[in-house]
């Protein structure tokens, strides 16, 4: 039964265990610095991602801008969970919420679009960045740069995904 349906959906499983591997990887730990085959993995998930769900046809601007931004999201996404530093984390987390935007904008939704940008880029991410260069008054905390449970999440969030 499972491995039937493994079969059938082995397209779309194998971006997302590439992407799992990928951000396992790049998930911050104590004295171990970014590796370039983990990127490099990513990237291939992406793009197997892009060529696997791509079909021909349709509307090919839309297409290439849904794209763009659902790739531009899921990037800035996995920078923002592996960022060492809550700065950049909140501003990749600003870029996540633009690109969500612009995918609200091609399901012509406006006012959602418009609403989020006020929100949450306008009043959370302002106060996150303050508080965060407020609160640290000296260098990061140990526990700050590494992940707990970093297998346990990257599991939890691709299931539900």
């Amino acid at each position: 039964m499972w491995i039937d349906w493994i079969k059938s959906h082995w397209m779309m499983l194998t971006p997302l265990l590439l992407g799992a591997i990928a951000i396992m990887w790049l998930m911050p730990r104590l004295g171990r610095r970014r590796s370039i085959p983990a990127v490099l993995l990513g990237l291939a998930a992406l793009c197997c991602a892009g060529f696997f769900m791509a079909r021909p046809g349709g509307e090919l601007v839309e297409r290439c801008l849904f794209f763009l931004l659902a790739g531009t999201s899921l990037f800035s996404a996995v920078c923002m969970i592996t960022s060492r530093d809550p700065v950049y984390s909140a501003l990749w987390f600003a870029l996540v919420t633009l690109a969500v935007c612009g995918l609200f904008l091609l399901q012509s939704a406006p006012f959602l679009a418009a609403a989020t940008i006020i929100v949450y880029a306008g009043a959370i991410i302002v106060t996150f960045v303050f508080v965060i260069m407020l609160a640290r008054q000296s260098g990061g905390a140990v526990y700050d740069q590494a992940a707990e449970q970093p297998i346990w999440g990257v599991v939890a969030s691709f299931l539900l995904l």
